[in-house]
């Protein structure tokens, strides 16, 4: 059995409240590396935006999608560190255990179906991903778990990956199973550039991604097309729970109608069961209460209450995404379909609750990180 020298290195104060796969991935290699920076930093500056929401065709059917952070962070993340990711010309099973013999790094984005057994093994669906499929659940796929190759096993012939999502612990993936499913394909060189600067002020660089994106997320945008055919539309940020209450109203009316509830009620519970499972491949908190973490950490580092105040609120936002997303788990039993109508109406009430929260907490942080920089 061969494994990248420190490759156990677990992540410093790794804690249930900061289980993000990809940020935590990202600062698993910076620690391996010698690269030391508080994990709370790099929440902030995987930021972009804080809420992606839109619909997507699929079988002529609109779905709704939601996505509460920003689903490239790792990718935003390896720029901030200069760290390059490429895909080699040619990858196999010898050129892996190759790399690994000469402690290189590999970085693997491996499909979100998965389970781990007892004995640390990894599971992979039973059919190959199909890269040429329009299912709306390839981007889940795509946009699936990150996790590092740094072993092989060749008595047992399989490699050995660390993946955040298993609380940082080795577990082993078959040879057979990662060229059936044609893993092969989503691994890559992971190297930091020499343009990599160890003592950038990255404290100061999350202060003001945070007001970057604090001010993006409160645009009100008019990008909600749902009579657009050819392409992903909606919002970002809190004009997009407007627009899904907007929909949500119109179709009480035709629950209501006995000559339309059955369909309407089939296709919303479709639609918003896509939204669940968009919403709960990431936090079932909209990943707000790593956000607060991140609040009180700079409020620490610069302080500054005012963030701690903003962090606390955030917490409670946190709770309340909670709240919906249990709730939206109802599509699937007896209350929504008893009740369609008492449950659309209670799912509004907990939009109005967000969208009035949000753009209260955004606002302020907006105006404390304004009044910090300058």
């Amino acid at each position: 059995m061969k494994v990248i020298k420190n490759a156990n290195l677990l992540p410093q104060e790794m804690t249930e409240s900061m289980l993000h796969c990809k940020i935590m991935t990202v600062y698993h290699y910076l620690l391996l590396n010698n690269i030391s920076i508080d994990y709370r930093l790099l929440y902030l500056l995987g930021v972009s935006d804080l809420l992606q929401f839109g619909v997507q065709k699929y079988n002529d059917t609109f779905l709704w999608f939601l996505n509460p952070y920003n689903i490239f962070c790792d990718k935003e993340l390896m720029d901030v560190f200069h760290i390059e990711l490429n895909k080699p010309d040619r990858i196999d099973i010898n050129k892996i255990k190759e790399c690994i013999d000469n402690n290189d790094i590999l970085a693997i984005y491996y499909d979100g179906n998965i389970y781990v057994n007892r004995e640390k093994r990894l599971f992979m669906r039973k059919n190959p991903i199909d890269t040429s499929s329009e299912d709306i659940y390839k981007s889940l796929v795509n946009n699936s778990s990150l996790g590092l190759i740094i072993g092989y096993d060749d008595a047992k012939e399989c490699f050995v990956l660390n993946i955040i999502d298993q609380g940082g612990k080795n577990i082993s993936i078959k040879y057979n199973t990662f060229l059936k499913n044609r893993l092969y394909e989503e691994v890559y060189f992971m190297k930091l550039s020499k343009e990599t600067d160890k003592n950038m002020d990255y404290e100061y660089m999350a202060l003001k991604k945070l007001y970057e994106v604090s001010k993006e997320y409160l645009k009100q945008y008019e990008g909600y097309m749902i009579n657009d055919e050819k392409k992903i539309c909606g919002t970002l940020g809190c004009s997009s729970l407007l627009a899904l209450k907007q929909e949500l109203l119109q179709s009480i009316k035709l629950l209501e109608d006995d000559e339309t509830r059955e369909v309407v009620k089939e296709r919303l519970c479709k639609k918003l069961d896509i939204m669940r499972l968009f919403f709960l491949k990431g936090s079932n908190t909209g990943f707000r209460k790593e956000l607060a973490i991140s609040l009180d950490y700079l409020g620490d580092i610069y302080n500054e209450d005012k963030l701690k105040q903003d962090g606390k609120a955030i917490r409670e936002i946190g709770n309340i995404w909670r709240e919906f997303s249990r709730y939206l788990y109802n599509v699937n039993n007896n209350i929504y379909n008893k009740h369609p109508v008492k449950f659309i109406s209670k799912l509004i009430g907990i939009i109005d609750e967000l969208y009035k929260n949000e753009v209260q907490v955004f606002s302020s942080i907006k105006s404390n990180t304004k009044s910090m920089l300058n």
